[in-house]
């Protein structure tokens, strides 16, 4: 092994101290890995709830802000968009939250089974940019194999991006958020 060929040439206290150093790195990163695993996010606070134990986490995912919670040993997930809606009323388009992780609460407590983690993924409406939740929401597919609109619409086609928001939630958001709450694979 390379620790070996590394170690070849040390004394017997160097190599040990060298070999518990490289343990404790090890034990280190294991323990840090799912807050580092993306170099894509950043937890950017903590905060509660009223109604719910723990905490939610805010986080940017290249610039994509996502709320999560969950519960000890979850076993299944909701993703809400308009996450910004979701836990903090600060940040609710209207100053009230949807209260979706005390509803979850209530009714996985009638059917006796553990609450769902719920992340929610912000839309990108700006005051640059008041059609990102459009442009985020809508399929691009449709629209570009010809199907028609309404009306007159502000933004163009080309300005869509339903994929692209679909694949960061399903390629990097939710496996990301799934290792650091230990959500079990279906």
């Amino acid at each position: 092994s390379s620790i070996a060929a590394t170690n070849a040439g040390l004394s017997p206290r160097r190599r040990s101290r060298r070999n518990h150093i490289i343990a404790f790195v090890e034990v280190v990163e294991a323990m840090l890995y799912p807050l580092i695993m993306s170099a894509n996010m950043e937890i950017l606070k903590r905060f509660q709830i009223r109604g719910a134990p723990g905490n939610v986490s805010r986080t940017s995912f290249d610039g994509r802000i996502v709320d999560f919670w969950s519960p000890e040993n979850p076993t299944h997930l909701i993703i809400a968009h308009d996450g910004q809606n979701i836990f903090d009323k600060k940040s609710a388009t209207m100053g009230q939250t949807w209260e979706l992780v005390q509803a979850a609460i209530r009714v996985s407590e009638d059917f006796n089974i553990t609450p769902p983690a719920i992340i929610g993924v912000f839309h990108s409406s700006t005051k640059q940019d008041p059609f990102g939740r459009i442009k985020d929401l809508a399929p691009q597919k449709p629209f570009l194999g010809g199907v028609a609109t309404l009306g007159p619409s502000k933004v163009q086609l080309s300005e869509l991006r339903g994929d692209k928001y679909l694949a960061q939630i399903a390629q990097q958001i939710i496996p990301t958020i799934s290792k650091m709450i230990n959500l079990e694979r279906m």
